[in-house]
């Protein structure tokens, strides 16, 4: 069995959230509540102890896009048209709001320390809130958008999530692709392009070893980053799975569709490594990974094996379950560092990897057309400090002369 799962993930619970579409959903920090908003203009509070009601905050004339828990896991925060509201998660809820744009907020974000808080709209603008017990202020504006602000960007980006390391950055959208990127070198590390249509979220696994992706495709995909390759397909949606997250600890994973639904996954990813882990850096050749064949593993997964390689040993099934147990040797001199390689006869991906250096070029370009402007601008200021010190020092020279006039 491999050492980064003990089992196959495995459908765990699932209900009818919503009239119409999850448009979000959010862990509590803990692990023992779920947030969910829809179309039907509700936000919904999810115990998982059992024999526990949910609670229901109405707002039906609102347009909900947007939900998440505070760090702390005290306090909610939501997108209604163009406020931002504050929830405890109880019974007898304690709500304030403020108006935080000109246009619908689509999406919000807490820092991590909590005393900050991050939202984007259709105004074109992303703000930044100093948020504490009873009045949120103000910070800043970060202009520079030219169409509406979905997520950190839009047009054909859908969504866009930071590693727990913070170095990395996945982007997926209505291009079907998930691109991983190393935001230290601005370098394109890793591409999954296995869904088969638009690809709405993404989300990273708290240890950093692995990635899940939701798409209109109806299904969710768990990825190995630190092999590159696709490990599991979860079926269980009869249309376009809109969000998805992992718990904090990791052992869950829910994703919310278009009919309202939301599945609640038992992930079964326990890697033994201790830390954070970093995905690897795949040869361009190896970032490019196409759809893999499918194993059934259970009643709502696909086991996606590894390609066929010199090192690679039969699968071995278990006869008592149902899952699939891998079982590979590991020859680092003779095995390439990403094991989804190209197989004989496979098409090389040749305009998929003209286009990617074509964007690199353009990013790098894009990037020394900064600095070059960075640098005339400190050029310039550095100019304006060194005369602004010359006046200075004749200014101070001239009062002396006037203090102590010559005899």
């Amino acid at each position: 069995m491999s050492k980064f799962y003990s089992a196959d993930p495995s459908l765990e619970n699932y209900f009818i959230a919503h009239a119409g579409s999850v448009n979000s959903l959010s862990f509590s920090p803990n692990g023992k509540q779920l947030a969910t908003v829809g179309k039907d203009g509700l936000l919904k509070v999810w115990n998982f102890k059992p024999h526990t009601r949910s609670y229901t905050y109405p707002d039906p004339k609102a347009n909900v896009n947007c939900v998440r828990f505070s760090p702390n896991g005290l306090l909610l925060a939501y997108s209604a048209n163009c406020d931002v509201i504050f929830r405890t998660p109880t019974v007898k809820s304690v709500c304030r709001s403020f108006r935080a744009h000109q246009a619908t907020v689509q999406c919000l974000d807490f820092s991590l320390n909590a005393e900050s808080l991050a939202t984007s709209s259709n105004d074109k603008t992303v703000k930044v809130w100093r948020i504490s017990d009873d009045v949120e202020q103000f910070a800043y504006s970060l202009k520079g958008h030219h169409n509406w602000v979905r997520w950190v960007s839009h047009s054909a980006v859908l969504c866009v999530e930071f590693h727990p390391q913070g170095f990395y950055v996945a982007a997926c959208g209505v291009d079907k692709p998930v691109h991983l990127w190393d935001l230290r070198m601005l370098r394109l590390i890793q591409v999954y392009n296995e869904h088969t249509d638009a690809v709405t979220a993404a989300d990273f696994h708290p240890s950093g070893f692995f990635l899940s992706t939701c798409s209109m495709d109806n299904t969710v995909k768990l990825y190995d980053l630190t092999t590159g390759r696709v490990l599991y397909t979860l079926h269980g949606h009869s249309t376009g799975v809109t969000c998805g997250q992992f718990s904090k600890q990791g052992d869950h994973l829910c994703s919310g569709d278009m009919k309202g639904k939301v599945l609640l996954w038992r992930t079964n990813l326990v890697p033994n490594e201790t830390g954070v882990a970093s995905p690897a850096e795949l040869p361009l050749a190896d970032r490019l990974c196409f759809n893999t064949p499918l194993i059934k593993s259970g009643a709502w997964t696909e086991l996606h094996p590894l390609p066929s390689s010199p090192t690679k040993l039969n699968a071995v099934h278990d006869e008592q379950s149902p899952r699939v147990d891998l079982t590979y040797a590991v020859n680092e001199k003779s095995q390439s560092r990403c094991p989804c390689v190209h197989r004989s006869g496979t098409p090389q991906p040749t305009d998929e990897i003209r286009e990617t250096l074509t964007d690199i070029t353009q990013q790098l370009t894009l990037l020394t057309e900064t600095v070059s402007l960075l640098e005339k601008r400190l050029s310039r200021a550095e100019k304006r400090i060194q005369d602004v010190v010359e006046r200075g020092k004749s200014s101070a020279a001239l009062q002396n002369v006037k203090s102590n006039p010559p005899a």
